[in-house]
């Protein structure tokens, strides 16, 4: 089993311990929608070309401390660069966050947090995949919580892939703008 399944699955783990606990302490469950921006190596270069991409999100909203969330977290983002042999990268991460909410209150308003996870990434070009890598990330976010249910979120990513493929070491930062949903 690689890292990213054991990432994938303590976040699922997680998940799925906070369910009987959701009422009582107030766990909170968000699915988001996304679209990135490439930057670095890859999205400077001729691969991405800063090519937006889409993705999607599902993770727990943990209160811990007062005003502070723990966020086990699943990401899957997509990019498409048409214009370069068809290239085309796929990204799914699974992590921990830690967000502090600045109203006093855990999921309310404003707030801001860092994250570190796992990241699986598949490089594509012509419908070939020239490389499939596993490594950390590492992230930073601020967001706000608008109403009960719909929030927002900016969020820098940064991994780093040593691709023996690509014969060269790539910084994959992204920058993602989310719009969230919280049940």
């Amino acid at each position: 089993m690689n890292k990213l399944t054991g990432y994938i699955l303590a976040t699922a783990a997680a998940l799925m311990i906070c369910a009987p606990a959701a009422q009582a302490q107030a766990v909170a469950y968000n699915a988001k929608a996304t679209i990135s921006v490439p930057m670095g190596g890859e999205g400077n270069g001729y691969f991405l070309d800063h090519k937006v991409g889409a993705g999607v999100g599902v993770a727990a909203q943990i209160p811990v401390f007062k005003a502070g969330s723990l966020v086990p977290r699943i990401d899957y983002t997509m990019y498409k660069n048409e214009d370069y042999r068809d290239a085309k990268a796929q990204y799914l991460k699974a992590g921990f966050d830690y967000d502090y909410y600045f109203s006093g209150k855990a999921n309310k308003g404003l707030y801001a947090g860092v994250g570190v996870g796992e990241g699986s990434t598949e490089f594509q070009q012509a419908g070939r995949v020239k490389s499939n890598q596993n490594a950390a990330y590492y992230a930073a976010q601020v967001g706000t919580m608008f109403t009960k249910h719909m929030g927002a979120e900016l969020r820098y990513t940064y991994t780093e892939y040593n691709t023996r493929s690509f014969r060269y070491q790539v910084d994959v930062p992204t920058l993602d703008a989310s719009f969230v949903y919280r049940f």
